[in-house]
């Protein structure tokens, strides 16, 4: 048995490979948010974190209250609530970043 042998874990995994816990074995995720002018800022965060919580980082930076805020992929509105894992994101994912609009009552 090898030295190497010895650093793997029962799955015949390395210690490092079995915390892992996103389906491409990294705990980071890099998105990039776009406002509507098209200015981009690129956040590495980890998979575990809600989006709500990048969204508040995004906007204290702006200067803008996280609530006056959505967040959209392709168009459809995200659950701020839910974590790149469970939106299924990747690297370089982009997500727009728009002013949330009430009223429309004529």
């Amino acid at each position: 048995m090898t030295s190497d042998d010895h650093n793997r874990n029962e799955d015949n995994q390395s210690p490092t490979e079995g915390n892992k816990n996103s389906s491409n074995g990294k705990r980071t995720v890099k998105l990039v948010l776009q406002d509507t002018e098209g200015n981009q800022i690129e956040y590495e965060i980890k998979r575990h974190i809600p989006l709500g919580k990048l969204l508040e980082v995004y906007c204290k930076s702006k200067n803008k209250s996280s609530k006056s805020l959505l967040m959209s992929i392709g168009g459809v509105f995200v659950d701020t609530s839910k974590n790149a894992d469970e939106l299924e994101l990747d690297d370089g994912t982009e997500i727009e970043v728009v002013g949330r609009q009430t009223g429309g009552c004529f």
